[in-house]
């Protein structure tokens, strides 16, 4: 069946972001009402992904943005950049639903803690690079991954010039092994609507649902 569908969105600077198309930012409109968007695509899809742009830059979350969205009775899935397990603690104390961690900024070695600390779900993110995954990964190293450390599933996150048809072949491997996989795209990716239709990924986080 096709993924589930999930909104991406963005926050910078503590405020609901989206790409200006140059590399930049832009509002996604004034506060009141980017944060009514949020709220009722949260309510329609029971979910939305927020991908902390300072966070990922600079390891300083907007939790201060994330508290105001749980007083909105919005929880998000987030990626904070977190750089240690406590990034992770302060995510969730913060109104976060599930939370990923990008190994490109955690080492392995902490993510057993992160597993001892939160009974909450976490997943793993990586990037798809070309054709392979980023570190030369396989799907198997990744299983490994998330079973030492506790993981709930797995984030595959679009790059430029990700191959989806490789990405779809390490979702099957993952799925075969009981691993729920998701597909986040880049914005305006050709790979959109292949994503949207894959049985291979059991969820589609996709920036142009809440473009």
């Amino acid at each position: 069946m096709p993924p589930r569908q999930i909104p991406l969105l963005y926050v910078h600077r503590g405020e609901f972001v989206q790409p200006d198309g140059a590399g930049g930012w832009k509002p996604w409109g004034d506060e009141k009402t980017a944060t009514e968007r949020a709220r009722k695509l949260y309510t329609e899809h029971e979910s939305v992904y927020v991908f902390d742009v300072d966070a990922q830059l600079a390891g300083k979350a907007n939790l201060g943005f994330y508290q105001s969205l749980e007083k909105r009775h919005v929880f998000p899935w987030v990626d904070v950049g977190a750089r240690k397990p406590e990034d992770v603690m302060d995510a969730f104390f913060a109104g976060a639903e599930s939370i990923t961690i990008q190994l490109r900024h955690m080492p392995p070695e902490l993510l057993e803690e992160v597993g001892d600390l939160s009974e909450a779900d976490f997943y793993l993110g990586f990037n798809v690079e070309g054709r392979g995954l980023e570190r030369g990964l396989k799907a198997q190293d990744i299983a490994g991954l998330v079973e030492r450390a506790g993981a709930t599933g797995v984030v595959l996150y679009e790059t430029e010039g990700s191959d989806f048809h490789a990405a779809e072949n390490v979702a099957f491997e993952l799925q075969r092994q009981g691993l729920p996989t998701a597909w986040a795209g880049r914005p305006g990716s050709s790979n959109r609507a292949r994503a949207a239709s894959s049985e291979r990924f059991a969820l589609h986080i996709d920036p142009e649902a809440g473009a």
